[in-house]
């Protein structure tokens, strides 16, 4: 059986990225291709300056947002509008009505 192509993701925002790094090195159809934020010592994981090249790096195509609520939000839309598909492990916006609008905003 051939190999699949792997998977590049981006991260943004330090929580539970240990946790977060672990499944993707463990999954090997993923790869990580970089994150940004303010990140523990020994993430082990290219550190980007700035989250626009990130997000517009040419081999990702997910991102996982892992910011704190407050700043969540404005993350997933800027992923959205980058064109990658948003992965966070907790609700990215505060309120329903905010989570409708950023479904809608993917469209």
């Amino acid at each position: 059986m051939p190999a699949l192509p792997s998977l590049g993701l981006a991260l943004l925002g330090p929580c539970n990225l240990p946790g977060h790094l672990a499944a993707i090195r463990n999954t090997p159809e993923l790869e990580v291709v970089g994150c940004w934020g303010e990140l523990p010592a020994g993430a082990g994981c290219p550190l980007y300056a700035d989250p626009s090249a990130l997000l517009h790096h040419p081999q990702v195509k997910g991102v996982v947002v892992c910011t704190q609520l407050h700043e969540r939000e404005y993350w997933t839309r800027e992923v959205i509008k980058a064109g990658k598909q948003v992965l966070c492990s907790s609700l990215p916006a505060a309120t329903y009505r905010r989570l409708k609008q950023l479904a809608e905003d993917g469209r």
